[in-house]
This record gives structure tokens, sequence and C-alpha cells, in this order.
């Protein structure tokens, strides 16, 4: 299980992308440490709260692996 802090990690993100969709382990076991510049965590609003405009009140703790450099292991 992936967490930040306290909180379960629902999605992870590379470069602002979905990657693997919501399967943590597989997307973090594609990729090395050296292939991550900075890693980024934070509360996402739900999909229909961002389609909508209108504050749901729920949210989802994300990462978002950013810089990631392709080194032609990882296929998105």
């Amino acid at each position: 299980m992936v967490q930040k802090y306290q909180f379960p990690v629902s999605r992870i993100l590379v470069n602002g992308k979905e990657f693997f969709n919501d399967d943590k382990t597989r997307s973090l076991t594609q990729l090395t440490a050296e292939m991550i510049e900075k890693v980024k965590a934070y509360e996402k609003n739900s999909d229909l709260s961002r389609q909508t405009g209108i504050d749901d009140g729920i949210e989802s703790t994300v990462e978002d692996l950013r810089d990631v450099k392709n080194k032609g292991t990882v296929c998105d």
C-alpha cells in the first residue's frame, strides 16, 4: 500500500497523466529511481467535481511523479 503520511494514495500519475490506470504496484515497479526527478503528492477533487465545478467534498490523495525520463523501458 502506498501512503502519504497516514492517508492511502489512490492514484499514481506520471507527469500529470494516468499511468497503468489504478494499478499502483505495477506503476511503481515499472519505474526506477533514476527515472524520477520530483515527487508531488496532493489532494485532488473527484472527476465529477472537476467536470461540474461544484465541490462534492470527495477528494483523493494523488502522487504525481514528475520529469520521468523515458529510457525506452516504460510504455504508457
